[in-house]
């Protein structure tokens, strides 16, 4: 009897069915494994055989924490579902998992964790503080600095905190251009190395026209080289403005090595060469009460600043001619300087007196004082001079003599407030020809004085004041002084009181009308109250004459810079020297322009 070959075991049967569910178990394990944006290459499973597999131009990633495999994990590629049981019509050689490649996924969380700075190292022990040398900090301050720094402990980001410590230094003293930097840290040697790094000038570039290049760099003061201290600079350049009368403007541009610093300085120049001309009523009306006046300067004949001017004044009964020179001697502004004038007058009444007069003086002044708000200046000089005066061809004056003289003047200044004075001593040898008297001598001592305040703005209240008093049986004509005039005490005849001694005051309000900002037209109306006396030096002792006094009010008007006037009217209150004040006004006015 023939057996039918026995069918397949049923353990066999659970044994195939258990073999194909642990490949495709190890298919999608294998898959799991493969980094994102590899390719995946299709797995042939056939039962029995080893799985392999091979992955071409898979990029190595850095190993993922356990908990972000689960979020690998959830976005696992999809596989296609596998017939355990082989289905009708397939067997364990042709079943087959599909396994899709998945899409390229983007990495911004990845990339932010690779990206995560290192933790800070830890804070150390300062032990050393190496400094480079410095050109303004002495020794005691940087060591004192260093003491307090040595021994602390600090962070790596609190380093600027150690160099902030020198620049302190730097910044109360006002020194601009010097900076602390740190150069070298060694935390484990718990050394710090700081570098001064102070600018030095590299080239010195003055931007004027009047004076030489060589006269500007002498009086800003620092050379190539030279430490660029602002402090420095600044100070001479406000010396040179107080001296020199000209405004600088001084900046720092960066210099052509490390370190280095150009200085350009801005000179605010006035014109080279002027020419004034002006006309007043202000004479004397014995020689003429209208006078013209011709005047020109020139700035810096040599080229250092050194101003030339001339002047020429005449009216119908005389003709005066002057000349001054000042000249600049060191880089500090010192001054040498000369004047001369000379007066010819003849009086226009019926009983004419020639006259001649000639003054000359020639010394030094010197700024010992140059700060903004305060300024003090001295100056000290020899003068001579010579006065004569002929009626009818006789000599009835001939004084000739010569002497010294020292002042000094003090100006104060603040916004809206400033207050000058200036304080004189004279003393003269000189000789009264007429009386055959010798070696005669007199002392002065004079000042002046001027207050004004800007309470509000375009409005000025302004007080000024002079003196005079002099010792010695007499004195002479030269120095006597004329306080009845325009200049002084106003409404008075020119020339009604002069004398040896005296003492004025003026004081005066104005304000500025209005007239926009687009225009150059400055109108300022004012009023005035003056006062004043004078006194004959007789026998040593001050012979006082009568006093004045007045009030008046007038108008100044100014145009740019080359026009100015005035007209004020005046009203003498006191009867003086027999001169009737009850119904006398007077009107006087000026006008003067500059080319």
């Amino acid at each position: 009897m023939n057996e039918c070959p026995p069918g397949p075991a049923p353990e066999a049967d659970l044994r195939d069915q258990m073999r194909r569910a642990l490949v495709v178990v190890a298919a999608m394990a294998l898959l799991v494994a493969v980094p994102v944006g590899a390719v995946a290459q299709p797995i042939e499973l056939v039962p029995g055989e080893a799985v392999e597999t091979e992955i071409e131009d898979a990029e190595q990633e850095p190993e993922i924490p356990a908990l972000e495999l689960v979020d690998e994990l959830r976005e696992a590629p999809t596989i296609e579902p596998v017939d355990v049981n082989g289905g009708a019509g397939a067997t364990a050689a042709d079943t087959e998992a599909e396994v899709r490649t998945p899409q390229p996924r983007t990495e911004p969380r990845r990339r932010a964790r690779l990206a995560a700075p290192p933790p800070p190292p830890p804070p150390f022990v300062i032990r050393t503080i190496e400094v480079s040398p410095s050109g303004y900090l002495l020794a005691s301050e940087i060591d004192a600095v260093v003491s307090e720094l040595v021994g602390t402990r600090i962070a790596i980001a609190d380093l600027a905190t150690v160099a902030a410590r020198f620049n302190a230094l730097y910044d109360a003293q006002g020194i601009a251009l010097a900076q602390a930097l740190i150069d070298r840290v060694d935390p484990t040697a718990g050394l710090i190395v700081i570098e001064l790094l102070e600018a030095r000038i590299g080239a010195v570039e003055p931007n004027g026209r009047l004076a030489r290049d060589e006269y500007y760099r002498s009086r800003i003061g620092v050379a190539p080289g030279d430490l660029a201290d602002n402090r420095v600079i600044q100070a001479n350049l406000q010396r040179f403005s107080v001296t020199d009368g000209i405004i600088a403007d001084a900046r720092f541009v960066p210099g052509a090595e490390r370190g280095q610093t150009n200085l350009v300085v801005d000179f605010a120049e006035p014109q080279k060469y002027v020419f004034t001309a002006s006309a007043d009523t202000y004479g004397n009306p014995a020689t003429g009460q209208y006078r013209a006046r011709f005047g020109f300067t020139d700035a810096s004949l040599t080229g250092v600043l050194d101003p030339l001017s001339l002047t020429f004044t005449i009216s119908e009964g005389s003709q005066a001619l002057g000349g001054a020179y000042a000249r600049p001697i060191n880089a500090l502004g010192t001054r040498i300087f000369t004047s001369l004038d000379g007066e010819r007058s003849t009086t226009l009444g019926a009983t004419r007196v020639l006259a001649h007069s000639i003054n000359g003086e020639i010394g030094v002044n010197h700024a010992f004082l140059t700060e903004p708000q305060l300024r003090i200046l001295g100056r000290a000089s020899a003068l001579g001079f010579f006065d004569e005066s002929l009626l009818a061809g006789v000599r009835i004056n001939d004084q000739i003599g010569g002497g010294v003289q020292a002042g000094v003047t003090i100006v104060y200044e603040q916004p809206g407030f400033l207050v000058t004075y200036d304080q004189l001593v004279r003393h003269v040898i000189w000789d009264d020809r007429v009386f055959a008297q010798t070696g005669l001598d007199t002392t002065y001592l004079a000042g002046s004085g001027t207050v004004i305040v800007r309470p509000v703005d375009r409005v000025a209240l302004s007080v000024r004041g002079g003196w005079q008093a002099a010792f010695g049986d007499r004195a002479p004509s030269a120095y006597r002084t004329t306080i009845a005039s325009p200049e002084i005490v106003r409404g008075y005849t020119t020339g009604l009181s002069a004398g040896d001694g005296y003492y004025w005051i003026r004081s005066q309000v104005e304000a500025e009308l209005p007239l926009g900002e687009e225009t150059d037209v400055a109108v300022r109306p004012f009023a005035f109250a003056d006062f004043g006396q004078a006194f004959d030096q007789v026998a040593g002792s001050p012979l006082a004459q009568d006093p004045l006094a007045s009030v008046g009010a007038g108008v100044a008007v100014q145009i740019a810079n080359w026009g100015t006037g005035e007209v004020f009217v005046s009203k003498p209150l006191v009867d003086a020297n027999g001169f009737d004040a009850d119904d006398a006004v007077r009107v006087d006015g000026r006008v003067a322009l500059r080319f």
